[in-house]
């Protein structure tokens, strides 16, 4: 598969911009790192604080001058989270966060900082289509060519509160660029409450949410940015 990655102006992106010179071949040793931060019981008294019925619309990068996203491409809904509950979870997914660079081979002089972060609701028909966390296509340079949007975005989370299975059927969590030579049509994860799900936001790692088909998904996710300092 052809690949470009290019920077706010159209250049071709640098490997540090790109994102810190990850190479396709790691991809099918370890491409991402998965860590059980929560219990189930712990992730069911979370959520037992949330009013799921407080829901905003979805934001999406480059969906017009409010931001806002095509229900066409992303139907979820952000919920209502108070500061001290999205702390006390952040500082557990943080800390996950930081383990994770040995998987990216990120300098353990570098500060990874909390950029942005959410939590959305799935519900009966909600999804989210293939997307990259920090690039969008590039407009007329075909598929193979990428944007890179949010440069700030050098590293994703995502913290399942509810399972696959038992909470929900469907909304897997599928890696479309990530496969092996059996499986072509990429990775496809079953979502478990208490796990934590870190990858590249690099367009490498595109992904997508597959349609709810009956319960709720709820997931805390968060973008890490890079501060590799001086020297």
């Amino acid at each position: 598969m052809g690949f470009r990655l290019l920077d706010n102006d159209g250049a071709l992106a640098n490997s540090d911009s790109a994102l810190f010179d990850i190479k396709p071949g790691c991809f099918e040793e370890r491409p991402f790192f998965v860590d059980s931060i929560f219990t189930p019981q712990e992730c069911a008294a979370i959520t037992r604080q949330l009013d799921l019925h407080d829901l905003a619309p979805s934001r999406m990068m480059g969906d017009g001058d409010d931001g806002y996203v095509n229900l066409a491409a992303r139907s979820s809904r952000r919920l209502a989270v108070g500061p001290a509950l999205k702390e006390s979870v952040f500082a557990r997914i943080d800390a996950a966060v930081d383990k994770a660079r040995a998987v990216f081979d990120i300098d353990a002089r570098a500060t990874l900082n909390r950029a942005e972060e959410d939590l959305l609701l799935y519900g009966p028909g909600a999804g989210f289509g293939a997307h990259a966390d920090n690039s969008r296509l590039a407009p007329g340079a075909g598929q193979g060519t990428w944007q890179l949007a949010l440069p700030h975005r050098k590293l994703s989370a995502v913290l399942w509160l509810s399972s696959g299975g038992e909470d929900f059927a469907g909304g897997e969590f599928r890696f479309l660029n990530i496969g092996t030579e059996r499986d072509q049509q990429g990775i496809c994860l079953r979502p478990r409450a208490g796990v934590l799900l870190v990858f590249p936001s690099h367009p490498w790692y595109r992904h997508q949410v597959l349609p709810i088909t009956a319960g709720q998904r709820i997931s805390f996710v968060g973008w890490y940015s890079c501060d590799r300092g001086a020297g």
